[in-house]
């Protein structure tokens, strides 16, 4: 899918990971795909590969949630249109964005590229 916008990945240090590691703003310029912080690449890589899968899948054009940037970021200072965060593991939404990003990650597991460092150059490519 192309949404004909860029997508900026960032750490946001006061997501704590507890109630969301992850979220994905919607914009009317950009995608911005804001993650907690995290101990390994790997995981990192999952959170990320998870919201793209939200891209993916057209989740945003689902229902909105406007509250979620106003509860959990109040001061981020963008203008967004929609957020999508997880913070259930039994919707069918983020079961399904999970399923993906779990395929999406086996793909880069085990695709032919062997001399790049950090899954994969993950960090390189996507931030």
């Amino acid at each position: 899918m192309q949404r004909g916008r860029p997508i900026i990945v960032d750490e946001l240090p006061g997501m704590c990971g507890s109630e969301l590691c992850g979220v994905w703003l919607i914009c009317a310029d950009r995608d911005i795909v804001l993650h907690a912080t995290v101990k390994s690449s790997w995981h990192r890589q999952q959170i990320i590969l998870h919201e793209f899968s939200h891209m993916i899948l057209q989740h945003d054009l689902a229902e909105p949630s406007e509250d979620l940037v106003t509860a959990f970021l109040p001061d981020l200072g963008v203008e967004v249109l929609r957020a999508l965060g997880r913070r259930s593991y039994t919707d069918d939404a983020e079961f399904t964005a999970e399923a993906l990003a779990d395929q999406l990650a086996m793909r880069i597991i085990n695709s032919e590229v062997s001399s790049l460092p950090e899954p994969l150059a993950f960090r390189r490519v996507f931030g």
